[in-house]
């Protein structure tokens, strides 16, 4: 069963009633979940933060589609959870390319530079990431560390990239007075000036699994995001992968669209996401439990599957890191400003 024109309207029209349910976190258009085996059968997924506690009021059937309720607490990739064998990559390049290790001192924690991009009015080249990874405009941005103090009392400048150009989150009320904020992207941008200064190279290309490998040399097209039954007899197209700096190179499928979750990075409780999709990781036998992202893994560019297409940008996850859910990369682009592809 496609995902119709008419169903997007009909969970379009009824996921704000069910979003104000208390313990309701997300919801979107995907596959039919049970206790976390996922069916090739089209389902409205609601998502909530207590399987033991759902509340009443979520219906059952959606625009004439069954509803699945999954507990689930979509998180930016900020907390430590993962079931993962992680071997972490935190080696210094001096080529600055997509997948890499970035970190703001004043955060919680490190992210990945997800590749290079090119402001669409300067024709400049920043570094692309999370806003929840770069925080707030005008702050520093370090590869692959913050240095600590030296006894001299200064800080040596090697590692120093830029500082944050733009970010963008949610902010927007969707209604005259609305005590909720929406938004398209947990993104931001940082200048990379600093890196040229202190002999780095600024390069197009996303890092392979083990540096100085390449997984791409380069980003060619954007596309909207896989969907979940695209083509239920070639799974291979709903089929994706990142680099990010802590799982390295990972794989996974789109499991959900059309989805809007609750983002928790902000001050308030009542922030939402609308426009994203959910990744389910792919099972082998390097990796068992189908880990796609943990923490550190945030601000990486998800790609399709064998091309250099990308699709979204890596901002959480929950499970402990077997679901990963994206911003679409064309609203990315257009909320920062940027071209994924140049030359």
């Amino acid at each position: 069963m496609e995902i119709s024109p008419e169903l997007i309207a009909a969970v379009e029209l009824a996921k704000w009633p069910i979003l104000a349910l208390p313990g309701v976190v997300g919801i979107g258009i995907g596959l039919q979940e049970e206790n976390d085996e996922l069916f090739d059968e089209l389902a409205i997924r609601v998502h909530v933060s207590d399987i033991s506690m759902v509340p009443s009021g979520i219906p059952e059937v959606v625009g004439g589609v069954g509803v699945c309720i999954i507990e689930t607490n979509f998180k930016p990739y900020d907390e430590e959870c993962c079931l993962f064998e992680v071997s972490e990559d935190i080696s210094r390049q001096n080529t600055i390319v997509g997948g890499i290790r970035i970190i703001n001192p004043n955060s919680r924690g490190a992210g990945t530079l997800g590749a290079v991009v090119q402001d669409s009015e300067t024709r400049e080249l920043l570094g692309l990431s999370n806003a929840h990874v770069v925080r707030m405009v005008n702050e520093e941005i370090w590869h692959p560390d913050h240095p600590p103090l030296v006894h001299s009392g200064g800080f040596p400048q090697d590692d120093l990239m830029g500082s944050v150009e733009r970010i963008d989150f949610p902010k927007t009320q969707p209604l005259p007075f609305s005590p909720i904020l929406v938004g398209l992207t947990d993104a931001g941008v940082f200048k990379l000036g600093l890196s040229l200064e202190h002999g780095s190279v600024l390069s197009p290309a996303i890092i392979g699994q083990n540096a100085p490998d390449i997984l791409i040399d380069r980003i060619t097209a954007t596309s909207l995001p896989p969907l979940p039954l695209e083509d239920p007899l070639n799974p291979l197209k709903a089929q994706v992968r990142k680099r990010g700096f802590r799982t390295r190179l990972t794989e996974g499928r789109i499991i959900e669209s059309f989805m809007t979750c609750q983002w928790t990075a902000g001050p308030s409780s009542s922030m939402w996401l609308i426009e994203q999709s959910c990744i389910a990781g792919i099972r082998s036998e390097s990796n068992p439990k189908g880990v796609f992202a943990c923490k550190g893994d945030s601000g990486s560019v998800v790609l399709k599957m064998n091309e250099p297409t990308a699709v979204g940008l890596l901002w959480g996850g929950s499970n402990c890191g077997t679901r990963a859910v994206m911003s679409h990369i064309h609203n990315v682009e257009s909320q920062l400003g940027i071209n994924m592809v140049w030359s």
